[in-house]
């Protein structure tokens, strides 16, 4: 072999290797992916509405630096008895397997599983959560509430006496006036949001819309030992005689009154849906919401639990887009959020030395944005925190079309949450999980835009497990 083909050899063979190093290099320094999480809040001191509302932005790092900035820009975006909605940027979790907590695995990515081990030995336990079977039917909406037996204020205890909305009626359902009825012992109730000072589709002003709540609006299409069947139809401005009456379904509740319940929402039917951002201009015209309540009659303290564990089981039927808006609506110059259909479950945790303080700690239960499946935490101008994780460790991603269980120890969660809200200035940042009592409970559809959903919650509980 001539000098000048070694020469030749040596020179590819040292090029390759160079090339070689670049990519095992590459491959080794990749950063994390980066994608969108969006933020959102709520505020619970007004006593009409506990509807969230904000401004939406975007930020494109997801240093810890930047999160808690995003979070301190909050509370100098929204005005007096308004929230926020923000978007900042995380690491997102790619994989769908549930790791074992004790694993040894050396993939960042790998998901470990969180969901509670059985009960303490010998501990007394608590069912926090009433009519878990769902059989004794829903009660008025709690801002119908006009005096409680316990705290008027915080709206606690029994219902005493009601708003006077007339010409309309509040009804317990499916046992109709409230007047007539007593809600006692009823404990679930759906919040729907609250639509005020607008004018309507004919030109009238007005200055509170009834129509779309359900315990105001609705019709009992079933009821017998084992069925109740719940629906809502957009007859606004119709009479019953008109072809079109009871033909645009909104809403139905399905109850087989031993632990199942069904929810359909069809929002581009409902009876106002005009918000087309997460803005603060839409605090009283909130987006379509159907969240199915439980304001627990006494808040439960904290600190007599060693652990809270909540199970449900969720099975995400149909979510379908119907049309575009308010994405392709080109008559709307501001600013809008994209369209979404987003099933959530939160917890109240009520400060017990200052009541009127707290924080929201839950899930992201399924969205139709896959990036905002992931973590949310947020805070308002009063110190309200709002945490909301996902199932992934709790269960597994919930995907369309597939049941899943669904379990985690509520007050593991709030110390997680208490973890970050210590980070940023504010009035909980000292406190602790024993600090809190819990309040209320609610899961369901906040929708931005026009969709079809359809999900089952089954096999739910809150028990907690005393020191």
């Amino acid at each position: 072999m001539t000098n000048e083909k070694k020469k030749l050899i040596l020179i590819f063979g040292s090029i390759l290797i160079v090339l070689l190093t670049l990519v095992v290099l590459t491959i080794a320094l990749n950063p994390f992916k980066k994608t969108s999480i969006k933020n959102s809040s709520m505020d619970l001191n007004s006593e009409t509405d506990s509807s969230d509302s904000g401004i939406n932005s975007e930020i494109n790092e997801f240093s810890e630096e930047d999160i808690m900035s995003s979070l301190s820009d909050i509370s100098g975006i929204v005005k007096s008895g308004l929230s926020s909605k923000s978007v900042v940027s995380s690491k997102a979790i790619s994989s769908s397997l549930l790791t074992s907590s004790n694993s040894t695995t050396s993939n960042p990515d790998a998901i470990v599983d969180r969901r509670p081990g059985p009960p303490p030995a010998g501990a007394v336990s608590v069912s926090m959560l009433m009519d878990t079977k769902f059989a004794k039917g829903f009660g008025a909406e709690w801002t119908y509430g006009l005096t409680y037996s316990d705290n008027t204020q915080l709206k606690k205890g029994n219902v005493l006496t009601y708003r006077d909305i007339s010409p309309y009626q509040i009804n317990l359902i499916p046992f109709g006036n409230v007047n007539d009825n007593s809600e006692n012992d009823i404990y679930w109730e759906f919040e729907e949001g609250n639509h005020k000072n607008f004018t309507d589709k004919y030109g009238k002003w007005v200055p509170e819309l009834f129509e779309h709540k359900l315990s105001v609006n609705s019709l009992v299409k079933e009821n017998t030992a084992t069925s109740l069947i719940v629906e809502q139809y957009n007859n606004y401005g119709l009479n019953s005689v008109d072809p079109k009456y009871n033909k645009s379904l909104v809403k139905r509740i399905t109850t087989n009154k031993n632990g199942t319940i069904g929810f359909y929402f069809n929002s581009k039917n409902d009876i106002r849906n005009a918000a087309y951002a997460y803005g603060a201009e839409f605090a009283n015209d909130i987006w379509p919401h159907l969240y199915f309540h439980q304001n627990f009659r006494k808040d439960y303290d904290v600190a007599l639990f060693s652990r809270i564990d909540v199970n449900f089981d969720v099975l995400v039927k149909k979510v379908t887009q119907i049309d575009k808006w308010p994405d392709n609506d080109t008559s709307i110059t501001a600013a809008k959020s994209p369209s979404e259909a987003s099933l959530q479950g939160f917890f109240f945790c009520r400060l017990k030395t200052s009541r009127t303080q707290g924080f929201f700690v839950g899930m992201n239960i399924y969205s139709s944005r896959e990036e905002n499946q992931t973590l949310i935490v947020s805070a308002d101008q009063y110190g309200q925190a709002f945490y909301r994780t996902t199932p992934l460790e709790f269960g597994g991603k919930v995907v369309l079309g597939k049941k899943t269980s669904v379990s985690y120890d509520l007050k593991e969660m709030m110390v997680d949450a208490l973890e970050q809200i210590k980070k940023r200035p504010g009035p909980l940042r000292t406190t602790k999980a024993d600090d809190y009592e819990i309040s209320f409970l609610q899961i369901g559809w906040e929708n931005m835009g026009n969709w079809e959903c359809e999900h089952e919650l089954s096999n739910l509980s809150t028990v907690g497990y005393k020191k």
